[in-house]
């Protein structure tokens, strides 16, 4: 069973891992304008940019209690020294991918955005298990890749649930548009690094973490059908009978968040309890 600290860095890395995506996603609805960017309110960008950097805290102070052996050894500068170190990249391409989201949000500017989905794509790969591989550069390629590719993917019910504004099946549209080329960099990211972290094709099936990494693969699946349903039967009935439209969207959209988190939080999981081969 699992101890308090063990729980509470779980915690901490989906919160994380849920405000960053966020972030980036809105940071893509930004970069690809239109009735996508119409969508994004500056309140929800300033607030994904603060949970991200309050979840981020929160992440160092449990990791140091964890370190530490007691909650009391959360300010400790002299555990925090031993984390920190390994960190300090990652928090400044973080706060630079932040920052550009939020000044996106208020410039209306479509290449900040593109650059706020970069930067925080790439600070996913500047800390965790991939960058111990031996071929750590290409895996951590992989985990920038997989990350802004799956941002766009993970901000979905957000920028897509219907409001009624006359925007409803343009925004699906579009979106169904851009992924079709995006989506399939994260199944493609995604199977590269739990292959080369598992340690092999049959460790994805015989390790716990292998297990995780594919349960994670599996719901992606889940979702990657929600998408098709949206595409091919929600965004004609939005056209065609528009209430009908919006409610069965509504359940695909909710069904898609459920999901989501339950990607994130097998990802939060196996990156705390355990590792690659």
């Amino acid at each position: 069973m699992p101890d308090a600290f063990t729980l509470a860095v779980f915690a901490a890395k989906l919160c994380v891992l849920a405000a960053a995506l966020t972030s980036a996603g809105l940071g893509w609805a930004i970069a690809l304008g239109g009735d996508l960017a119409r969508r994004v309110r500056r309140a929800l960008v300033f607030a994904a940019a603060l949970a991200a950097v309050l979840a981020y805290a929160l992440l160092l102070l449990t990791a140091n209690a964890q370190l530490g052996g007691a909650w009391a050894s959360a300010l400790d500068p002299s555990t925090l020294g031993w984390i920190w170190p390994g960190r300090q990249a990652q928090v400044l391409v973080l706060s630079l991918g932040l920052a550009s989201v939020v000044a996106a949000s208020v410039a209306k500017l479509r290449l900040l955005g593109l650059a706020a989905v970069l930067l925080i794509g790439v600070s996913f790969a500047l800390s965790g298990h991939a960058a111990a591989l031996e071929d750590g550069l290409l895996a951590q390629i992989g985990v920038a890749i997989h990350g802004f590719a799956a941002s766009f993917w993970f901000i979905a019910p957000l920028l897509l649930w219907p409001r009624g504004d006359g925007y409803d099946a343009s925004v699906v549209r579009r979106f169904s548009e851009a992924a079709i080329w995006i989506v399939p960099m994260v199944f493609a990211a995604g199977g590269y690094l739990a292959w080369r972290l598992a340690g092999g094709l049959t460790e994805l099936f015989t390790t716990a973490y292998g297990q995780l990494l594919s349960a994670k693969l599996a719901v992606a699946l889940v979702v990657l059908a929600l998408g098709a349903v949206n595409k091919q039967i929600v965004s004609r009935w939005l056209a065609t009978d528009p209430p009908q439209g919006r409610r069965l969207l509504r359940l695909t959209l909710g069904a898609d968040a459920a999901v989501f988190l339950t990607a994130l939080a097998l990802v939060s999981w196996a990156t705390t309890v355990s590792g690659p081969s």
